[in-house]
């Protein structure tokens, strides 16, 4: 893990933001809309669905136990979209905010190291019906912490205070990180949720949404999964990730790599 992905999908609130600027009405300092998803888009990921797309991982080994897989054979693991649920379609990965990146990196490091991009041997990214961006990203060589490291690492990043930048259109940023262990999900592993805020100069107009991370580890193969709420640009209605569907999605792919591996 080397860099940090964690801001980018704020940039669309940001966007939202100043469309709002305009607008007489306080839109920024109303209640955040949400939109609850039908419990069927959380039912589509499950070992079989995702099967569909791996059945050579059950024929094709990855060598001795533990080597990295190819670069190919990760990608077999992958969802295709239609396995996430109705409205759901690849696109491609959300550019980096490198000011905001380095806010990040200087006010709580150990949240660039956890939540970071990997090396990028594969990476897949999907849009959700309501603009839900997921991310998720394998390296074959990832960082292998000790255990001591490890739980350093996560103690660090809980005691960071909320992290803020104001970029040049007066745009104010800020993040708060939680992170805890995650240890039901491969040889070690994380998962952190990033609470988020934009809001304008003079505090008017606020729009608030999270992302929520996995990073988890198996022999030197780190995989990333990113997902993050959905923020139509043009009203600043915020729509919640469907988490269920994110658990569901980690413990699919932890199981399938696991069994790559083996």
């Amino acid at each position: 893990m080397t860099r940090s992905a964690l801001p980018r999908r704020f940039a669309a609130a940001a966007v939202a933001l100043a469309l709002l600027a305009g607008c007489s009405s306080k839109g920024g300092t109303e209640a955040k809309t949400t939109t609850t998803k039908a419990k069927s888009t959380t039912t589509a990921v499950t070992d079989e669905t995702v099967a569909t797309t791996t059945t050579e991982k059950t024929t094709t080994t990855a060598g001795s136990s533990g080597e990295a897989p190819s670069a190919d054979l990760l990608k077999g693991i992958l969802p295709p979209s239609s396995k996430l649920g109705q409205g759901w379609k690849e696109s491609d990965p959300p550019g980096a905010d490198e000011e905001l990146d380095a806010a990040v990196k200087d006010q709580c490091p150990g949240a660039v190291e956890l939540g970071a991009d990997p090396a990028k041997d594969v990476v897949a990214a999907y849009a959700g019906p309501s603009d839900e961006g997921l991310e998720i990203d394998f390296d074959r060589n990832a960082k292998v912490y000790d255990t001591s490291e490890f739980d350093a690492l996560i103690s660090s990043i809980d005691k960071c205070d909320a992290v803020t930048y104001t970029d040049a259109d007066q745009v104010t940023y800020t993040l708060t990180f939680s992170p805890q262990r995650a240890d039901s999900l491969g040889e070690q592993s994380a998962g952190m949720l990033v609470s988020g805020a934009v809001s304008n100069a003079d505090g008017s107009k606020k729009i608030e949404l999270k992302q929520y991370v996995y990073s988890i580890h198996r022999g030197t193969v780190g995989m990333t999964i990113q997902a993050s709420d959905g923020v139509d640009t043009s009203t600043g209605k915020v729509t919640d990730f469907d988490t269920d569907l994110l658990d569901n999605l980690a413990k699919v792919l932890d199981d399938n790599l696991k069994e790559l591996m083996s």
